[in-house]
């Protein structure tokens, strides 16, 4: 059986299997789980569980009673003895015990009693506590009170920082929380980042903090830097690496404060074939912009024969088949219809905002209200089918939103 063990506020312990539990004594040295009494042991670096018992069963008729199941008893040649549960027979060995089902019995007889005796010695250990951290899964020590160590599968130890009660792995922080009366530890990750003076811990670095005269900011941390930028006058960002943040002000006192966007990663309501058209669009996209302007347009089609990309594969080879685009026509036409697909964006981004997002499908539906005629779909109507569209159109670029601010 399986046991969840549970400490109590006095001391003791719960063993809890399905809807059965068992208590410890208060100092937590011995429990009783059914007829069985066990003697408990606990590493106090691991922090692991080890129960230790002895099981004796006796009987002085040919069969036996074992974990629920009767098994007839035999000699086997003389000096041992045979253990037979339908077709399963079990050997004692010359050393006096018997493995039956999996469990190892000292099995002796008591000729003038006519009684056989199987003892089983119990030693059951837990499993060290385990916490699954992006993908990795860790096992938790308990060095001493309030500290803990995590485990890498290759037996790499990660130090708990006692006094900011965090883990850092790599870059990323996971605060950490401990219930006193259960034992439970909780992993929480950290995706809002608080600048402390002039000063913000991120991504494993210490960074400092420049605000400039046009209300961006400036992260350095040696020779790296980082400067924060605004896409509209209502969306500040910071991109660093493969993590984009929102940049925020406190209202109190003005410090820094980043906000990681895309998480916790919201599901998107997107079939798995289309989400690979559209990594793959991001990718084409990206490649379609040959000039390299930030505008998909007819210049990019005229830039992949132009004397400073006419022949590279590297610039013009857009489908990956390694040949460039003054061998290969089909690069060309990549270009032509992502330029198509720049066409259609900007017809439906409907308040002309430059993005595409809830707020359009909501200018649209006023339109559709106040009569206003605007086709978006192109069959040459204004009705709740351009709004469904529009609506799968903006879950579409938003989930290749969340793509581009994931690629480095």
């Amino acid at each position: 059986a399986s046991y969840q063990v549970e400490r109590k506020a006095d001391g003791s312990l719960i063993f809890k299997s399905t809807d059965l539990s068992w208590t410890s004594n208060t100092q937590a040295t011995e429990v009783k789980i059914g007829a069985i009494i066990y003697q408990i042991q606990i590493n106090a670096v691991t922090g692991e569980y080890r129960l230790i018992a002895s099981e004796t069963v006796q009987t002085s008729e040919p069969f036996v009673i074992l974990n629920g199941l009767k098994y007839s008893i035999a000699s086997y040649d003389g000096s041992r003895f045979e253990i037979v549960r339908g077709p399963d027979h079990y050997i004692q060995k010359t050393d006096g015990t018997v493995e039956i089902a999996g469990a190892i019995y000292n099995l002796s007889f008591d000729a003038a009693a006519s009684r056989w005796s199987f003892v089983r010695a119990i030693d059951i250990r837990s499993s060290l506590p385990a916490v699954e951290l992006g993908g990795i899964n860790y096992k938790i020590e308990q060095p001493a009170a309030g500290d803990y160590a995590l485990v890498t599968p290759d037996g790499i130890h990660i130090a708990f920082d006692k006094n900011k009660s965090i883990f850092e792995i790599g870059h990323v922080i996971y605060d950490v929380i401990s219930n006193a009366v259960t034992g439970q530890v909780t992993f929480t990750r950290r995706s809002l980042f608080n600048a402390a003076g002039n000063s913000i811990h991120l991504l494993g670095k210490d960074f400092s903090v420049q605000q400039s005269g046009d209300g961006t900011f400036i992260l350095t941390s040696g020779s790296l830097s980082y400067t924060s930028y605004k896409p509209s006058a209502n969306q500040h960002r910071l991109r660093i690496g493969y993590f984009t943040y929102d940049v925020f002000k406190d209202s109190l006192d003005d410090h820094l404060i980043l906000r990681e966007r895309n998480y916790p990663a919201a599901p998107a309501p997107i079939d798995p074939a289309l989400a690979r058209q559209l990594a793959q669009e991001v990718f084409w996209e990206s490649m379609a912009d040959v000039n390299k302007d930030g505008v998909i347009d007819g210049r990019d089609r005229s830039a992949l024969y132009d004397s400073n990309n006419a022949g590279n594969v590297l610039t013009t080879d857009l489908n990956r088949d390694g040949r460039p685009a003054t061998q290969d026509y089909a690069d060309e036409l990549i270009v032509a219809a992502m330029i198509d697909k720049a066409k259609l964006l900007r017809k439906l981004d409907v308040n002309q905002d430059n993005f595409l997002d809830a707020n359009d499908i909501a200018r649209y539906q006023r339109y559709l209200t106040d009569g206003v005629r605007v086709d978006l779909n192109g069959d040459g109507k204004s009705d709740n089918e351009d709004l469904a569209f529009l609506d799968r159109m903006v879950v579409q670029e938003n989930f290749k939103n969340r793509l581009r601010e994931r690629i480095n």
